[in-house]
């Protein structure tokens, strides 16, 4: 409790101070101004109660945002719920829509009434993760809640794979001693560089190009965006490529892709925007 305090100690004290609001004035036991003190004790005891609720009243309302309810208490009425059947095809149901429950022994259904808009979709769920993005990571958690099994948020830990996949069914076509570049125009650069490996599919698995050369010298890779922390073309060298077609999600065709080789940095601001033009991809093959 806050305040103990109840009418009659609010009367005391008052009497006890009015001497020093206003000098010479005693009220009169039975008179007005007495009557206005009797008032206002009154009302500061009601104030009182109220805010000795207050912790109470918070305590029930803390539960609440984080999905929790109170238990209305045993013989106290509370709304009855069922689950729902999806309905065939897309789309949303608002809120106070009725559905009806089969109730045996019943000629009539029990009528319920959706408490708020359900959004409906014929997609199933495909896979569970949780993601901890300071530390660039995630959990796949896809087989347990397919399963219907308990299982632990953020555990176990893996890297987030950040990997940028290029078709085209000429310019990466490789063959022998060749020569790709990628032009790319950030909408915001990273602000560290990032370690990148630019990789290709040879028939079996993904082949490293060259290594980047720290100056632009004929026939070695070099990465003119200094790890995407600025607008350049990237030039990717191989001596001996070959080059065989593959699926990516799904999309048949030859592919090179770059693959981040590092957990991004925590700074929001490093993750680079923009990307590479496709009408800037260039293949210069050696005879």
């Amino acid at each position: 409790m806050l305040d103990e305090r109840e009418e009659q100690q609010f009367l005391e004290e008052m009497l006890q101070r009015v001497q020093s609001y206003a000098p010479g004035w005693i009220p009169r036991e039975n008179g007005s101004g007495r009557a206005l003190v009797h008032i206002f004790a009154r009302y500061l005891e009601i104030l009182v109660e109220r805010i000795n609720q207050a912790p109470d009243k918070n305590k029930l309302a803390f539960p609440g945002p984080v999905g929790n309810q109170p238990d209305p208490g045993p013989g106290r009425p509370r709304p009855a719920r069922i689950p729902a059947a999806a309905l065939p095809g897309d789309g949303r149901v608002p809120a106070g829509s009725k559905a009806g429950a089969p109730v045996k022994g019943l000629p009539d259904p029990l009528v319920f009434e959706t408490e708020a808009d359900i959004a409906l979709t014929q997609a199933r769920l495909a896979e569970v993760v949780t993601v901890w993005p300071g530390r660039d990571a995630y959990a796949d958690h896809s087989t347990a809640a397919m399963g219907h099994k308990a299982f632990q948020l953020f555990d176990p830990l893996q890297p987030v794979p950040h990997e940028l996949y290029l078709r085209h069914d000429l310019h990466f076509a490789l063959a022998g001693s060749s020569s790709v570049e990628v032009e790319f125009e950030l909408g915001t650069p990273a602000t560290v560089p990032l370690h990148i490996a630019w990789e290709y599919w040879d028939g079996e698995v993904w082949r490293s190009f060259k290594d980047f050369k720290p100056e632009d010298e004929e026939g070695e890779s070099f990465d003119g965006t200094v790890g995407l922390t600025r607008s350049g073309i990237v030039r990717l060298e191989t001596d001996c490529a070959e080059t065989k077609p593959t699926k990516v999600h799904g999309v048949s065709g030859y592919w090179i892709r770059a693959r981040l080789a590092q957990p991004l940095p925590r700074s929001p601001a490093s993750s680079p925007s923009g990307g590479p033009h496709s009408d800037q991809h260039r293949h210069r093959p050696h005879h």
